[in-house]
C-alpha cells in the first residue's frame, strides 16, 4: 500500500498535495526495506544517546551540510524511548525534510532503561499539569550548542511536551519556528481511571493501524523495541510516570498554548486529532482549536480535525507523516 492509498483511508483532502506527493515517494521507497537497510539508507549508524542531564535522544543529520543553528525536536509519547519504532516512524517523514537535524527525545520507559529522574517538587508540579521538568534537559542541550532556532513536534504525551517546550524555549534562547501539536491529551479535566480507560480502549485499534502501513521495517522496529509488559508496566509505575499521569488528566493544554504564543509571536501551529479518538476528544478539540485560532490567527495557526482516526492511528505511518509534514508547510491559512 503507498501512501496516498493509505492516506484515503482517513480523507486525504486534508492534506495539500505536496504532502500527499512526499509521503507516497518515501512510503515506496521503504515499502520493502528491512530495518537494517533503512538505517542503512538513510545513514544512521548508532541509535541511542545520552546526556548527564538525563536526556535520552536520537539525532538524525542531513547528509549534506546544514547550519548548526537549528534544530527539528520529536517528543515520543507516554513511557516510550527513542526506539526502533519512533526511528522508523520519523524516517517516514524526515527524508521530506532533512535539512536541519532531527531529534527524537524519550520519555521515561520501561524498567532497566534510562530515565529522567525528577525531584519532589518536579513531581508535584508534574501533577497540576505542568510538563515543564519534563523538558528543560532538551532546552539546556539546545541552548548548550547555541542553537537559535527550533521547531517542536509530538504525538499524544509527546504533542504535550512539544507545547511546553515551546512555551518555555526563550528561557534558554531559542526561537520556535514550527510546532506540531498531534492528539495532545490536556485537553478535559478527567480522573487517572478514566484516562487509563481511554489509552487502553485506544490500544485495540493499534494493530489495524500498523497493518495500513504495511511496512518491513516497521513490524521488525516494533518487535525489536517490545522490552515486554512487566517491564512496561514497571516503568509506568516509576514515581515520575505516575506524576506524569495525573498531570495528564488536567486541561492545561489551553492555558500553555496562549503562553506560547505570547513568547514565541511568529511561531506558527498546527494542532492535529482524530474525529474518533478516544484521547482528543472530537467537541473538546474542536472548541479548543477555535480558541486557538482566535488567539494565534488564521496565518498562525491550522487545525487537522481527521475523519476516521483514532488514537492509535498515529502509529500509521503514512498518517503519522502526513501531519508532520503538513505542520512544516510554509505559513498560510486554511
Amino acid at each position: 500500500m503507498n501512501g496516498r492509498s493509505s492516506l484515503e483511508y482517513y480523507g486525504h483532502t486534508l492534506f495539500d498535495p505536496e504532502v500527499l506527493l512526499q509521503v507516497q515517494d518515501i512510503a515506496e521507497q521503504q515499502s520493502d526495506l528491512s530495518y537494517a537497510e533503512l538505517l542503512a539508507q538513510n545513514h544512521i549508524d548508532s541509535l541511542v544517546e545520552q546526556t548527564a542531564e538525563g536526556l535520552y535522544y536520537v539525532q538524525i543529520n542531513p547528509t549534506s551540510e546544514y547550519d548548526e543553528r537549528r534544530r527539528r525536536v520529536y517528543f515520543t509519547p507516554m513511557a516510550t524511548p527513542p526506539d526502533e519504532n519512533m526511528l522508523v516512524r520519523a524516517l517516514r517523514w524526515f527524508p521530506a525534510q532533512a535539512d536541519v537535524p532531527l531529534l527524537i527525545v524519550g520519555s521515561p520507559a520501561g524498567l532497566k532503561l534510562p530515565s529522567q529522574r525528577l525531584s519532589a517538587n518536579e513531581r508535584s508540579a508534574l501533577k497540576q499539569g505542568d510538563l515543564a521538568a519534563t523538558v528543560v534537559p532538551l532546552l539546556r542541550h539546545l541552548e548548550a550548542r547555541s542553537v537559535e532556532q527550533a521547531d517542536f513536534m509530538g504525538f499524544s504525551f509527546g504533542a504535550d511536551r512539544a507545547l511546553t517546550a515551546a512555551r518555555d524555549a526563550h528561557l534558554h534562547g531559542v526561537n520556535v519556528g514550527r510546532a506540531i501539536w498531534a492528539e495532545p491529551v490536556r485537553i478535559v479535566e478527567r480522573s487517572l481511571l478514566a484516562l487509563a480507560r481511554s489509552f487502553g480502549s485506544a490500544g485495540d485499534h493499534l494493530e489495524a493501524a500498523i497493518a495500513r502501513s504495511e511496512t518491513t521495517a516497521l513490524l521488525e522496529a516494533v518487535n525489536r523495541s517490545d522490552i515486554g509488559m512487566a517491564r512496561y508496566i514497571g516503568g509506568l509505575l516509576r514515581p515520575t510516570n505516575i506524576a506524569i499521569a495525573r498531570g495528564l488528566t488536567r486541561d492545561t493544554f489551553e492555558a500553555d498554548a496562549k503562553k506560547a504564543k505570547l513568547h514565541q509571536p511568529d511561531m506558527t501551529a498546527t494542532l492535529a486529532w482524530g474525529q474518533r479518538s478516544e484521547i482528543s476528544l472530537d467537541g473538546p478539540m474542536q472548541v479548543l482549536s477555535q480558541e486557538l485560532r482566535h488567539a494565534y490567527g488564521v496565518h498562525n495557526f491550522n487545525a487537522l480535525s481527521i475523519p476516521r482516526m483514532r488514537h492509535a492511528d498515529g502509529d500509521d505511518l503514512n498518517l503519522h507523516a502526513a501531519i508532520m509534514l503538513q505542520g512544516l508547510l510554509p505559513r498560510r491559512a486554511n
